[in-house]
């Protein structure tokens, strides 16, 4: 079972697009991505101002429905060989599934209540933050009976990286402007815009 830790989001006074993404780096550490592990990811701020990084932990639980599907950070993005991302196709069920073309792994969450998902760090101006982001070729949604699969093919090779992006409605809408305020007020900034990390080779068990 699982349990997502993290994703995130920097902040900006005012909240305003940030235009130098030169300033920030996302970097993956480990050589390869593996199926049903976990993604070594440092993020760090280059820059000479304080950042806040929201994370949002239990996004796979609020996909259900009745509940808008917003952030979703931070992901991982599969290549293929032309350089074209892997689509992740929904409203797929397990037996349906070519067990020959594709890995079988399930994600179960501990919750079964809604909670607040937004976890918010901050991290200084020449600091870094390390993370680590669940990754899996299938998804299975605790509320639905609904599969997502990276749709890959077992004899070729891929690519993988992780992205994160943010847009200020989001910040204005999930975080209270008294918690935005309070984070201006000692020196913190908002970051709004995407961040892609470099790219590792996918290993696939044969």
């Amino acid at each position: 079972m699982k349990v997502l830790y993290f994703i995130i989001v920097l902040f900006l006074f005012g909240i305003k697009s940030n235009k130098n993404h030169s300033n920030f780096e996302l970097q993956i550490l480990d050589k390869y991505l593996i199926n049903g592990k976990c993604v070594n990811v440092i993020l760090k701020n280059n820059s000479q101002s304080n950042y806040c990084f929201v994370m949002d932990t239990v996004y796979y639980e609020r996909d259900r429905p009745g509940f808008e599907i917003t952030i979703r950070n931070t992901k991982v993005i599969l290549l293929d060989s032309k350089n074209f991302e892997v689509p992740l196709l929904r409203d797929v069920y397990l037996h349906d599934i070519d067990s020959n073309s594709i890995l079988k792994n399930e994600i179960y969450l501990k919750k079964q209540t809604w909670v607040n998902p937004f976890r918010i760090l901050t991290v200084k101006a020449g600091k870094s933050i390390k993370l680590r982001v669940p990754f899996d070729l299938i998804i299975k949604y605790k509320f639905l009976s609904e599969t997502a699969v990276f749709q890959i093919d077992k004899n070729k090779r891929y690519l993988g990286r992780v992205e994160y992006m943010i847009q200020k409605n989001y910040i204005e809408k999930y975080i209270s402007k008294q918690k935005i305020d309070s984070l201006n007020k000692k020196g913190y900034k908002f970051f709004v815009g995407s961040l892609k990390s470099n790219r590792v080779p996918l290993v696939i068990e044969k």
